[in-house]
C-alpha cells in the first residue's frame, strides 16, 4: 500500500465520520469512545507503509516471510481486524446505556457487510507479506488464504458460542432492542445478567491472553518458530481487547486510560527494579597479557612453526552497522584467508570491532584453532552464522520480558531476561563454543595463535569508551576496560558481543549483575551502549594498540611493516547535490521539527568518518616519516546501503556478499596480495 493509497483511505474514513456526525450529531462522542479500536485499525492497515517507507532499514524485513509464516501472519492479522470490529460493535451497542448519549444510527449495508469490510484492514498486511515473500506467488497466496480461512473458522466458532449464550443478533442492533428496558450502565441488563457482548469480549480476551501465555512457554528465542511480525500481531490482539475494555469502564469516570497506563509503568519502575542487566561471573583465570606480551607470543609461535617472518603485521578495524556489518566483517576476513592464504590470517595481531562488526568478529574467532586460523571447511559456516537472523528472538524479548518489565516488574524474577538476552540465545545457535568466557581467549593470546580481540562499547553515564577484551592495557590508554571496572569477574563472549552491538532500541543498554542475583557490591555500576556512539569504525582502538607497541617493538615493526585493514559496512556520507533544489529541499515544518535530531545523527556519522580518516592519515605520515615504519592501508567498504535490522533476505545477503567483487575492494585485495607475495 502506497502513501497515496493510505491518504485516500484516511480521507474516506474522515468523510464517513463527518457524514455520521451530520446524520446523528454524536460524532465527537463516539469518536472518543472508539479511539482505541480505531487506532488499532489504522495501525494494522498502516503497518506495511510504516515498515516499507517509514523505517525500511529497520522494519522492511518484517515482511520477508516463509510460506508457513505467511499462514500465521494471515491468521493473526485477520483476527486482529475482527477484534477491531467486535470491540467497535461493543462500544456502539452499550455506549447509550453507559454514557447517556444518543444511539448511533448506522446504515443497514454497513451492519450487513461489516465482516468483509473490516477484513479489508488486514489485506494490506497480508498482501505485503505475500508480495515480499521469498516463496512463489501461488504458494504465498494459498498460505494467506489458508490463514484467513482458519481465522474465519475461529470467528464461526465464536459466533456459535455467542448464539448459545443468548442469541445471534448483531451487537450494533442490541442497543436498539434493549431500548426502554433500562440497561444498567452498559454492563448488566434488568434481569441482572451480564450483557451477551461482554461475555463474548471476556471470552475472546481470555483466549488472547491464553495464546500470549502459550507463546512465552513454548516459543523460546533459541527456537525460531514465529516471525517477528507474528509477535507484534499477538501483542496487538491482546491490547486490542484489553485497552478498549479498560477505556469503556473508565471513560464514565473521566479517568484517562493513557495516563493510567503511564502511571502504572512509572509506579512499577519506582517500586520494582526494572533496569536491564547482563550477567557476570566470578573468575579464576590467569591475568590478561599486555599488548606487547601477546605480540611477542604471536612472534614466538611463528618461529616455532617455521613461518616466514617478513610478512606484514596485520591490524583489523571492523565498523558497526547491524547484521550488515556482521556479515560483511565475516565475508572480508574469510575471503582474505581464501584468496591471500593462511599467511594473512596468521599475521593478524589485533581485531578492533564495533557493534555488528563485533558479532562477525565473534563468529570468526569462534572457529580459530591452535594452527592460527579457522579450518578452510569452516569459512562458509562462519559467513552463514554471521548473516543468520536474530530479529525474531528480539521480538520475543520485546513482547514478553521487556513488556513485563515496563508494566509489572514483579513478574521478572530473572532481571537479565530481556531482548538482549534473547538475541544472545539466537547467536549461540551458530557458535561452536556458545558458553566460552571472555577470559578463555587469554589462552590463545598467551600461546600466540589467537589475534587480540577488542570489542568496543560506550559508557552511557560518561560517554567514555569501554573495552571488552582479554588484553590488559598499558597506563597510556585513557579508557575503561571490563577487568578494571569489575576485577575478579568474567562474562561470556556472546554477552560481550551483544554489549558492543547494543543498537538503539533493538537491544537495551544494560548494567552488570552478579551470580548472586544483585549488582556486584563495591563496584561502580555503568550502563553500556553501542560502541558506535564513541567510534563506529574501531580505528581509535587500533591506533592506540599500535602506539602501545612503541618503542620496544620498533625493530619488528620496521622490518615487517604494518597493514591496517579497514572493514566498513556502509559508504562514507555522500556529498549533497549542487543547488540544493528538488523535492527533498522542500521539507516544510515536519523537517524543521525533526531537523535537530537528524542533524545530531548526521553530525555524529560525518564527524566520526572525518576523524577516523584524519587519524589514519596522521598515523601513516608519522610512522613512515618519524619511525620509518611502512604502514599500508587496505579499505574494504560496501558501496551500497543495506538493512540495519538483524534479518536479511536472500537477495540482501547476496548483495552484501557480492560487495567483495566491487572494483574498489578488488583493488584493495590486490594491495594485500602484493604485500604478502613480496614480504618485506
Amino acid at each position: 500500500m502506497t502513501p497515496l493509497a493510505i491518504t485516500l483511505l484516511a480521507a474516506a474514513l474522515v468523510g464517513w465520520l463527518i457524514w455520521v456526525q451530520r446524520r446523528t450529531g454524536v460524532f465527537l462522542e463516539y469518536l472518543y469512545f472508539c479511539r482505541f479500536p480505531l487506532a488499532f485499525g489504522v495501525l494494522l492497515a498502516a503497518l506495511p507503509a510504516i515498515a516499507l517507507w517509514g523505517a525500511p532499514s529497520l522494519l522492511a524485513n518484517l515482511f520477508r516471510l516463509t510460506p508457513g509464516e505467511i499462514f500465521l501472519i494471515s491468521f493473526f492479522g485477520t483476527l486482529t481486524a475482527w477484534t477491531v470490529l467486535i470491540t467497535l460493535e461493543l462500544i456502539i451497542a452499550y455506549a447509550p446505556s453507559r454514557f447517556r448519549v444518543p444511539r448511533l444510527r448506522l446504515p443497514h449495508w454497513m451492519v450487513h457487510y461489516r465482516i468483509p469490510l473490516f477484513t479489508l484492514l488486514a489485506l494490506p498486511l497480508i498482501a505485503t507479506a505475500v508480495a515480499q515473500s521469498r516463496s512463489p506467488l501461488g504458494r504465498g497466496l494459498a498460505m494467506a488464504a489458508g490463514g484467513m480461512l482458519l481465522a474465519a473458522a475461529v470467528l464461526l466458532l465464536a459466533t456459535w458460542v455467542y448464539g448459545k449464550v443468548g442469541g445471534t443478533i448483531p451487537l450494533v442492533l442490541e442497543a436498539a432492542m434493549a431500548r426502554g428496558r433500562g440497561s444498567s450502565h452498559g454492563y448488566v441488563d434488568p434481569r441482572r445478567k451480564l450483557g451477551r457482548g461482554h461475555i463474548l469480549a471476556a471470552a475472546a480476551f481470555g483466549v488472547a491472553v491464553f495464546l500470549y501465555v502459550l507463546g512465552y512457554l513454548f516459543l523460546r528465542p533459541d527456537r525460531a518458530l514465529v516471525p517477528s511480525l507474528g509477535y507484534i500481531l499477538l501483542l496487538l490482539l491482546v491490547a486490542g481487547w484489553g485497552l478498549p475494555g479498560l477505556s469503556f469502564f473508565l471513560d464514565r469516570y473521566r479517568v484517562p486510560v493513557v495516563f493510567l497506563v503511564l502511571a502504572a509503568s512509572f509506579l512499577s519502575s519506582q517500586v520494582f527494579d526494572t533496569d536491564h542487566y547482563y550477567r557476570i561471573e566470578r573468575q579464576t583465570a590467569p591475568p590478561p597479557p599486555l599488548p606487547g606480551q601477546a605480540f611477542n607470543a604471536a612472534n614466538a609461535a611463528e618461529q616455532r612453526l617455521g613461518e616466514r617472518e617478513d610478512r606484514p603485521i596485520v591490524v583489523v578495524a571492523a565498523s558497526g552497522g547491524g547484521i550488515t556489518a556482521s556479515l560483511w566483517t565475516a565475508r572480508v576476513l574469510t575471503a582474505l584467508q581464501e584468496e591471500v592464504g593462511t599467511d594473512f590470517t596468521r599475521s593478524i595481531r589485533l581485531i578492533s570491532s564495533v557493534s555488528g562488526g563485533s558479532v562477525g568478529t565473534m563468529y570468526f574467532l569462534d572457529r580459530y584453532t591452535p594452527a592460527g586460523f579457522p579450518p578452510p571447511a569452516d569459512l562458509g559456516r562462519i559467513v552463514n552464522a554471521a548473516g543468520a537472523s536474530s530479529l525474531d528472538a528480539t521480538a520475543w524479548g520485546l513482547v514478553y520480558p521487556d513488556l513485563w518489565r515496563v508494566f509489572s516488574g514483579f513478574l521478572l524474577r530473572d532481571k537479565t531476561l530481556d531482548r538482549g538476552w534473547a538475541m544472545e540465545q539466537a547467536w549461540k545457535r551458530q557458535l561452536t563454543s556458545p558458553d566460552r568466557m571472555l577470559s578463555q581467549w587469554r589462552t590463545g593470546l598467551r600461546e600466540g595463535w589467537l589475534p587480540a580481540p577488542v570489542l568496543n562499547s560506550t559508557v552511557v553515564e560518561t560517554g567514555e569508551q569501554f573495552l571488552l577484551t582479554p588484553l590488559d592495557l598499558p597506563p597510556g590508554w585513557r579508557t575503561r576496560r571490563f577487568d578494571d571496572v569489575y576485577p575478579g569477574y568474567d562474562l561470556p563472549v556472546v554477552t560481550a558481543a551483544r554489549l558492543s552491538a547494543t543498537f538503539p532500541w533493538v537491544s537495551p543498554i544494560a548494567q552488570a549483575r552478579g551470580e548472586e542475583g544483585s549488582p556486584p557490591k563495591g563496584f561502580r555500576q555503568l550502563h553500556l551502549a553501542d560502541g558506535g556512539y564513541y567510534d563506529n569504525f574501531g580505528v581509535v582502538t587500533a591506533v592506540n594498540w599500535l602506539r602501545s607497541l612503541l618503542p620496544s617493538h620498533l625493530d619488528d615493526l620496521r622490518r615487517r611493516g604494518v597493514l591496517l585493514v579497514l572493514i566498513r559496512a556502509f559508504p562514507e556520507p555522500a556529498e549533497p547535490e549542487a543547488g540544493g533544489g528538488g523535492a527533498r529541499a522542500r521539507q516544510g515544518w515536519l523537517f524543521a521539527t525533526a531537523g535537530p535530531l537528524l542533524t545530531m545523527y548526521n553530525v555524529r556519522t560525518s564527524t566520526q568518518a572525518f576523524h577516523n580518516n584524519a587519524e589514519v592519515g596522521l598515523l601513516k605520515e608519522l610512522w613512515e616519516r618519524g619511525y620509518k615504519v611502512k604502514l599500508d592501508v587496505a579499505t574494504f567498504e560496501l558501496e551500497r546501503k543495506a538493512p540495519l535490522s538483524w534479518r536479511l533476505t536472500d537477495a540482501e545477503r547476496r548483495a552484501i556478499l557480492n560487495g567483495w567483487n566491487e572494483p574498489r575492494n578488488r583493488a584493495s585485495l590486490r594491495v594485500v596480495k602484493g604485500l604478502f607475495r613480496a614480504g618485506r
